[in-house]
This record gives structure tokens, C-alpha cells and sequence, in this order.
């Protein structure tokens, strides 16, 4: 049967009564004589034609629909309603072709006026496909939108994105689910969802309703955003905005972003927004604490925190007093900003709190109670002990019989019952009143009970030691803080959890919670017995050493950090005592011999050489030392110092008195020249001053007669400038047996070489040389000359050389 009998009414009416099977697929719905033919015949014939088709192939109707969508798109709305009427009456209905029709009927699409038997017909027929076809949900949460169903509308959208809906986009943006944006059902369903971006702010500025995503870049503010009132989004960049509208409140903002903008502040308004979740900011000139702004404003969000809340926290997370006070930030508030979601937050409370209650005194009586608010610095089993040692009880509630509500971070609920006119104390006051009753083993107190004992006659009690048994004990913690061995340190975090801290062991403390030898928990528990003892000397260790490690400083950052740190704490650390407990890491020596300047005391600086020592030794390299004490002049048993990595413009003239010096290293300073008075050390054997800043060979070191092994290489790429000579006098170095000259620049190789019998190491690797003199298969005790990556000016000769020296035995590598 030809495709052509759908070309004619009456042909096809004959065929259809004598198989309707064979007609149905010579049907083109992209052939327009064939769609009119179709349109011609009488509904019922269509819909005989669709009943007909067998179930297994559902073509036809597919191809009817087709049809129909191809005449709603050119806007033929009768014709195309005619064939979606037929289709959604078929019993052989498909999930293929039960879109379109809701599609179709949707007045925001065909704009003529409701038709609501159609709908309603066509949500009856097409629903029951929407799992395998996800697009008839969506439709009909449109068809529900336009008939003001907004909770059927949510369901299909819900049942849409349960079928697999692949553009959440395109589902969340649709115009008509507008109405249903400040729903918290609808945005749960889209949370992670990032609306499309607009970038052209005129072409936004069109259609500012369909505007979600914004990203500007401009210099004075549009005031056309503010009728973009579904903005949700918004990424300010590379602009020199000072200030941002307080309007912008007026938008539900979720999400907020300035990269790189010189803004100094930012509105209240828009801080107290109660939509905004996100506020990220790259290279601003806020503040540097808004760094962990995001953090805040993700809490916010969670727990719909008040506008008053927001800008106080906002106001402790910038730890800034002023804004504290102008916002009248009182105790009940920073009770309340301890339950804060941020860590700087809850710090800044922490330490104001410390002030705000210094007054409060907390009774240690029997049967009195204590009731613990979040988390405590000791642990509670230990507190625990601790009070029931004097009687008392922790109570999960106040009572009448509570001393206080002690508080600490993560505390829930504690300003209600600051409100409620409780006694309100932190964890550092109920230490110390009960190291006022029943101090630990461990803790200070006052010796005078024993010394009275002894001097009646009477035997001191248990609880009364002597100090120098309390003394004892406390230096013995010490020296285990002071160990590398995690199961040191812990024994003593042990003893002093239980036994109180003893006074004066803050610096252990501080570099056992620096040490990355130990594991996290024993640094994180040192931490704590620091806040705990010492909360002014662990608020200046969390600034000094907010980003970094003591242990990762250089000698620099280390005399600077030690200094501020010993200021912070207002005296309680003793920055010389913890730089002679870093002498052991070799850390902090330069500490010393800047105090040995500044006190005018040699004995600091000789202290500090004395630790560093090993026998004959001394190691003062990567120190970044730009001189060196006068102290070392006087220390002439040394036989090795090495002072590579220094900031030594020139060899100090305390070296030079070094008489007994056999190896000195020098590599990567920043040295110019070598004087003569090199020539005091006689029995140098070893010389390492490569990767400095030579122009020229240190003609100096000539004079070193007893040196065996030399060093003038430098860094092929470094900062140092390549020698293009080498004087003949290196010859005088006649005991030499390794030289490495690598990557210099030499135009030739002096005759003086010649007169080196004994060498038996030359290294010319990594640079330039006019030419391989033939003369240096004439040194006798060559064994090993490194060419790798050398360039030649004459390439002709070296490989000659080379050959020669390779048969003599001498080891070359090119």
C-alpha cells in the first residue's frame, strides 16, 4: 500500500475500511496533505484509527501527537486541541504522548481564554504517565498553578523530581511556580540547585522577575536590581564599589558574593537579611575575621536567628569592642553567643565573659550542687571527683541547692538562667575555688602548714607536702612535657588533670601543644590544660600562632613571635625560658643572641652555642642570622660550623678566630667576597661556599693551602651570577682532591690546575667552557670528571678529551 493514499480523503477512507492496520503506518505527520487528510476525517474515524492499532505497536498515536504539537507550535490551537482530544481519549494512550497535551492547554502558552472541561480532561488522561514521562508533572503543576492549586502544584513538581526530572533548573525557574519561591516546601526541594546566571544587567533588567543569579561588575550600584524581586544570587566582582544599598535587604538573597571590591563595611540591612544563608567575600577591605563569615551566616540559617542576634554575633566574630558596646552586647548575650555555630565566636564571648564575671565567687559547701552548660575544659569525670571530694554534686538542672550554672563553649540556654537570676560562673572559677579548699598534689599552696608541723615537732600530714616534694613533682612533669615521646607528655597531661597545674610550666604546655611529633589528642589536651590554668596566656598563644607553628617558623618570625608572645601575655610567659626549651629542637638560638645584644649579657649567647653544640661541632645553618655573637670567637675547639643559609653579607671576623676550624660551610648566604683573613684558618680542610653571590673567584681562598675539598658551584637558575674566570693561583691549593666549579660560565681552564696532583674530583657540570684542555689527562690522580649538561664552545675537542681520559680510567660523565 502506497504512503500517497494519505494524500486524498476519499483513498483513505476506502483503505480504512479494509485494514485500518496498513494504513496507520503510511502516515507522515511532518507531510502536511497527510495532517489535513487526517484533520478531515470525523473524530470518530480518528479515534477508530487509534483503537485499532495493536497494543504492542503504538506508532500511530505517537505520530498523531507529533502532528498535533507541530500545529500548537504554529499556533493552529482548533486543529491542534481537535487531535489532543482524540489522543487523550485513547485507551492506547502513551507516556510519549501524554506531554504535550498539557502542554498545550496551558493558558500561559496559548493565551486563550481557560478551558477547564479540557483540562480537567486532560489531567485525568495524561497524570498516570508522569513516572515514565517526568515532563506531564511538570505540566501539570503548571495547569495546577493556573487554577490556584498551589498544593497540588508542589505535589506534582515533588513527583516530577521523584520520576527523574533531569532540569531542576528549568523546573525551579518557571514563571508560573513564582507564587510558590518564599515557600519553605518548595525551596527545601531546590536547595541544591543554582539558579541560571545573567550577566548583562541591561538585557536582566528586561525581564527582572526571571532574574535569580546576578553577577555584576560596575562601578556605581544599578538601581534596576531592585525590581529584580526573585534575585537569589548575586556576585558582585572587579568593581570600586565602597558601599552596598541598604535596599538590597528588600530581596530574598541567599547567597551573597564581593570579589575583589574595596568595600570597607557592610549595611545592618543586609547583614540581618533573614533569607540570606551564604556571604562569601575574596580580596575585600572588610575586616580580615569576616573571613569566617560564611560559617556564621550557615548557623543562621539553620536556626533562624533574630536580627539582634545576628549583629551581635556578627559584632564578637570581629572581636571588636566598640561595636560590642554600641550595640549594648550584654552578659545575657554573650551567654548566648557560646551556643554560636562559629569557633571565633563562641572565643570572643568566652573572653569577655572571663571579664564580665571575674566578680563571681562560687561556694564550696557539702551538699551544695553544680550544674555544668557545654563543654568544659577538664574532663567531667575529673570535676566530678573533684566535687564529691568536698561534699558537692553536679546537678542536671538548678536547684535550690546550686552554687552556680558553669558554663563553657556549646552552652545552651545559660542566659535564661542568667535571667532567671542564677549565679552564672565560668570553669576557670570553680577551678579555683576548689584549689582553695582541696588543692591538688600537684597545684601551689601555701607551704606554711608543713613548716609549722616540723617546727612543733610534729609530723607534716600527707596532704601538707613540703615544697621541695611539690617541687619535685612539678619538675618531674616538666621534664616529661619537655619530651618528644607521645607517651611522655600524655603521662604528664594525666598527672595534671587530676593533680592541678603546677605554677611556672606554661612554656611545656605551650610547646606540647605545638609539637607535631604528638599525636592530635595530646596536643589538643595540652591545649586545654593551657586555657584552663593560663586563659591569658592561651588567648595570646591563639593570636600570636593563629596560622602557624612555632616549630615552622624561621629564626626570624621566631625572635619577633617570642617577643609579641611574652607582651600578650602580659608577662606570664617567659619568652627566654621557652627559647632555651626550643635550644633542644634547635629553635630559637637566635633569641638568644639578640638578648645577648640587647641585656649586653655574652653568657646568653654562650649558653645558647653550648646547646647547640655536638663535640666539636656547631650547626647554625638555615638560621637566617645576619651576624653572629661575639661569644663564638671564644669558643676556638670547634672543628666544624656550619652556617649555610644564613643572611651573612660577608664572613663574620668571629670565623676568623676559629683557629682550629677543619670544615665551614657557607652556602646559599648572600656572600660577596672572601677577605684574606680566611688565611687564619690553617687547617681548613673543607670549604663549601657555593650558591652565594661571587662575581668574581674569591681569590682568598687560594691562600687555605691545607683544603682538600672545595666548593664555589652555584645554582645553574639561581640568583646568583655565574664566573666566567678562575684564577691561575688555585694551583697553590696543592692538597686539593675535590673541586666543584658547576655551573659557572668560564671561558678557559688556567695552566694552574696542572699543578694539582692529588685532585681527584672535578665538577663542571651545568655550565659553559671554551674548550677541554687536552692537558687534563696529565693529572695524576684524576678518577672523576662530571660534564653533564656543560656546553662547549669547541665541541670537537672535549669529545677527543674525553676519549683520552675515559682511557686512562677516569670516570666522565657527559
Amino acid at each position: 500500500m502506497s504512503a500517497n493514499k494519505w494524500n486524498s480523503l476519499s483513498t483513505v477512507r476506502k483503505a480504512f475500511a479494509a485494514s485500518r492496520d496498513a494504513l496507520q503506518p503510511l502516515f507522515d505527520y511532518a507531510n502536511a496533505k497527510h495532517v489535513a487528510t487526517l484533520l478531515q476525517l470525523t473524530s470518530d474515524e480518528r479515534r477508530a484509527l487509534l483503537a485499532a492499532q495493536p497494543r504492542d505497536k503504538l506508532l500511530f498515536i505517537d505520530k498523531v501527537h507529533g502532528a498535533a504539537t507541530e500545529l500548537a507550535q504554529r499556533k493552529h490551537w482548533q486543529d491542534a486541541f481537535a487531535l489532543f482530544d482524540d489522543i487523550t481519549s485513547s485507551p492506547k494512550l502513551t507516556a510519549t504522548s501524554a506531554n504535550n497535551p498539557l502542554w498545550a492547554i496551558q493558558v500561559d502558552n496559548n493565551k486563550l481564554p481557560p478551558q477547564p472541561a479540557r483540562v480537567a480532561a486532560y489531567l485525568a488522561a495524561c497524570v498516570p504517565h508522569g513516572a515514565n514521562n517526568p515532563g506531564v508533572y511538570f505540566n501539570a503543576a503548571c495547569l495546577e498553578m493556573e487554577r490556584d492549586n498551589h498544593k497540588a502544584a508542589l505535589g506534582y513538581i515533588r513527583d516530577a523530581l521523584a520520576a527523574g526530572y533531569q532540569n531542576k533548573e528549568q523546573l525551579r525557574d518557571e514563571n508560573l511556580f513564582a507564587p510558590l519561591h518564599g515557600e519553605p516546601d518548595f525551596l527545601a526541594l531546590f536547595a541544591d540547585v543554582a539558579p541560571p546566571k545573567w550577566n548583562d544587567v541591561a538585557l536582566a533588567a528586561k525581564t527582572p522577575l526571571r532574574v535569580r543569579n546576578l553577577e555584576l561588575e560596575c562601578d556605581e550600584f544599578p538601581a534596576s536590581v531592585r525590581k529584580m524581586k526573585n534575585l537569589e544570587v548575586l556576585s558582585i566582582e572587579f568593581c570600586k564599589l565602597n558601599q552596598l544599598p541598604a535596599w538590597l535587604a528588600e530581596l530574598p538573597l541567599q547567597r551573597l558574593e564581593l570579589f575583589s571590591v574595596p568595600i570597607k563595611s557592610l549595611p545592618d540591612d543586609v547583614l540581618t537579611m533573614p533569607t540570606l544563608r551564604h556571604l562569601k567575600l575574596y580580596n575585600t577591605k572588610l575586616p580580615k575575621q569576616y573571613a569566617h563569615i560564611d560559617t556564621l551566616f550557615a548557623g543562621f540559617a539553620k536556626s533562624n536567628t533574630p536580627a539582634a542576634t545576628r549583629l551581635a554575633h556578627i559584632a564578637l566574630l570581629l572581636d571588636d569592642d566598640k561595636l560590642i558596646q554600641a550595640r549594648a552586647i550584654g552578659t545575657a548575650e554573650l551567654l548566648d553567643a557560646l551556643a554560636s555555630n562559629a569557633t571565633a565566636v563562641r572565643a570572643s564571648a568566652m573572653k569577655r565573659l572571663a571579664k564580665a564575671l571575674a566578680a563571681t565567687k562560687v561556694t564550696i559547701a557539702t551538699g551544695r550542687n553544680v550544674v555544668l552548660l557545654g563543654s568544659m575544659l577538664a574532663e567531667r569525670d575529673i570535676l566530678k571527683e573533684r566535687l564529691t571530694a568536698v561534699g558537692m554534686a553536679i546537678a542536671k538542672a538548678p536547684n535550690a541547692q546550686t552554687a552556680a550554672v558553669v558554663v563553657g563553649e556549646n552552652a545552651k540556654g545559660a542566659s535564661e538562667y542568667y535571667r532567671a537570676g542564677h549565679t552564672i560562673a565560668l570553669e576557670a572559677t570553680l577551678t579555683r575555688a576548689l584549689d582553695a579548699v582541696k588543692p591538688g598534689h600537684l597545684a601551689d599552696k601555701d607551704p606554711t602548714p608543713s613548716v609549722r608541723a616540723k617546727a612543733k615537732g610534729k609530723p607534716a600530714k600527707p596532704s601538707e607536702r613540703t615544697p621541695s616534694a611539690r617541687s619535685d613533682i612539678a619538675g618531674n612533669v616538666a621534664e616529661l612535657l619537655r619530651s618528644d615521646d607521645n607517651g611522655n607528655v600524655k603521662l604528664a597531661i594525666e598527672m595534671m588533670k587530676r593533680g592541678g597545674v603546677p605554677a611556672g610550666i606554661c612554656e611545656e604546655l605551650f610547646l606540647a601543644q605545638q609539637n607535631d611529633k604528638l599525636d592530635k589528642k595530646t596536643r589538643e589536651d595540652a591545649k586545654k590544660l593551657l586555657q584552663q590554668s593560663a586563659p591569658v596566656v592561651a588567648e595570646a598563644a591563639k593570636t600570636v600562632f593563629a596560622r602557624t607553628s612555632i616549630f615552622a617558623s624561621g629564626e626570624t618570625k621566631v625572635r619577633s613571635r617570642l617577643r609579641n608572645f611574652e607582651k600578650a601575655a602580659d608577662g606570664q610567659i617567659d619568652a627566654l625560658k621557652l627559647a632555651r626549651l626550643m635550644l633542644l629542637n634547635r629553635r630559637g638560638f637566635s633569641y638568644f643572641f639578640a638578648e645577648s645584644v640587647r641585656r649586653k649579657d655574652p653568657a646568653l649567647a654562650a649558653e645558647a652555642i653550648a646547646a647547640l653544640r655536638k663535640g666539636t661541632s656547631l650547626d647554625l645553618s638555615r638560621s637566617e642570622l645576619a651576624s653572629l655573637p661575639p661569644a663564638l670567637a671564644r669558643v676556638t675547639d670547634l672543628t666544624a660550623l656550619n652556617l649555610s643559609g644564613s643572611h651573612l653579607q660577608e664572613v663574620p671576623k668571629e670565623v676568623w678566630a676559629l683557629v682550629n676550624l677543619r670544615e665551614l660551610q657557607c652556602s646559599y648566604a648572600v656572600l660577596r667576597s672572601i677577605p684574606t683573613d680566611i688565611a687564619n684558618l690553617t687547617k681548613l680542610r673543607s670549604l663549601d661556599i657555593s650558591s652565594n653571590y661571587f662575581a668574581e673567584f674569591p681569590v682568598a681562598v687560594t691562600t687555605l693551602t691545607s683544603l682538600v675539598e672545595l666548593d664555589v658551584s652555584t645554582e645553574r637558575w639561581g640568583r646568583a651570577r655565574p664566573i666566567t674566570s678562575l684564577p691561575d693561583e688555585i694551583g697553590a691549593l696543592v692538597n686539593l682532591e675535590k673541586l666543584r666549579l658547576s655551573a659557572h660560565h668560564f671561558t678557559s681552564l688556567p695552566t694552574g690546575l696542572r699543578r694539582l696532583t692529588k685532585l681527584r674530583s672535578l665538577d663542571l657540570s651545568n655550565g659553559k667552557l671554551g674548550e677541554l684542555p687536552s692537558w687534563l689527562t696529565d693529572l695524576p690522580a684524576l678518577a672523576e670528571l662530571d660534564l653533564e649538561h656543560c656546553e662547549f664552545v669547541a665541541k670537537s675537542n672535549h669529545l677527543a678529551v674525553v676519549k683520552a681520559l675515559r682511557a686512562k680510567g677516569v670516570k666522565v660523565t657527559l
